[in-house]
């Protein structure tokens, strides 16, 4: 990530986002994956990464959920069903950390 955030890549910075926040949800650091996860999602709106968004907001959810704060969750809840509505998954176990 300081590679891709000293070339001032952001394509580059979103999918190290999206793995370091997914890697801390695994683990249960929750407060570090919504962190992570929410300037992934920031990240994906400002450059408009249409196919990385369902991924980032799936992932922000789950932390969410897991977290305790449903409110904040349900409306991410619909990026899991976009994701998974899509016929080609270039990426089909991301989500697996929601799954349990």
């Amino acid at each position: 990530m300081r590679i891709a955030e000293a070339a001032d890549h952001p394509f580059a910075l979103y999918r190290g986002l999206i793995d370091l926040g997914r890697a801390h949800l695994r683990r249960g650091d929750l407060p570090s994956a919504t962190r992570v996860l929410e300037r992934g999602l920031d990240l994906c709106r400002t450059w408009h990464f249409v196919g990385g968004t369902p991924l980032v907001a799936a992932a922000l959810g789950a932390s969410y959920a897991l977290a305790g704060r449903a409110d904040e969750a349900l409306p991410w809840s619909q990026a899991v069903e976009e994701f998974r509505s899509r016929k080609i998954h270039t990426r089909p176990g991301s989500l697996s950390c929601v799954r349990g």
